[in-house]
């Protein structure tokens, strides 16, 4: 099974680790005596409110839809310097917000949400989410065949040079198949860097960049 159809890996909000709590499914001490994760874990959850995304002024917000169906705000608390060049385009309704080692948390007001603050642990990727996890279904079916063809069930010899998941015979099934495979292929590529890493070990933080 692809790692990002695991909840325990890509947890919904009210599975996520509460930020002042340390919450042994997620943290251990370390030989120092520390508190660090015990592995990585990544909140996933499609934007269905942009209404203030791109309001700077007031911080930039939006709500969003967790995999379990709870919506939930994120609020996005950048440093001055990065809060002027951050792409606010990206946060509209329908796409999909990746936040790794997201923890639940308390504002002032008494709400709970997700507050961000460093960009290098967030992505944003331009597809809803139910179209990205019956992307990975349909990958989770294609690694169940072993190095079969897409296009004529051959015995495949070379994989699809983006989404690393597809597999053909040759390069003529390849180009013929483009057309068919072309909309998962662009899912797969675009989430491949969220799910490229060991989850089950944590050795340090993991960014996107």
């Amino acid at each position: 099974m692809s790692v990002l159809l695991d909840p325990r890996v890509f947890p919904g909000y009210n599975d996520l680790p509460y930020e002042n709590d340390v919450e042994p499914d997620y943290y251990t001490q370390n030989h120092r005596g520390v508190f660090e994760p015990r592995r990585h874990w990544c909140f996933m959850g499609e934007i269905v409110d942009d209404t203030h995304s791109d309001s700077a002024f007031l911080r930039h917000r939006m709500n969003v839809r967790d995999r379990d169906g709870a919506v939930i705000p994120v609020f996005f608390y950048l440093d001055a310097d990065i809060r002027d060049t951050f792409d606010a385009t990206v946060l509209k309704n329908g796409n999909t917000l990746f936040a790794r080692y997201a923890q639940q948390h308390s504002f002032m007001d008494g709400s709970e949400g997700l507050r961000l603050e460093e960009p290098e642990l967030f992505r944003v990727v331009p597809f809803a989410m139910e179209a990205i996890l019956d992307a990975y279904k349909e990958g989770d079916g294609w690694a169940q065949d072993g190095k079969v063809c897409r296009k004529c069930e051959a015995k495949a010899t070379h994989r699809c040079g983006k989404c690393k998941k597809a597999f053909y015979c040759t390069r003529e099934c390849q180009t013929d198949h483009w057309k068919a495979h072309r909309p998962t292929c662009k899912i797969l590529t675009a989430v491949g860097p969220v799910t490229a890493l060991d989850h089950t070990r944590f050795t340090d933080f993991v960014s996107f960049t």
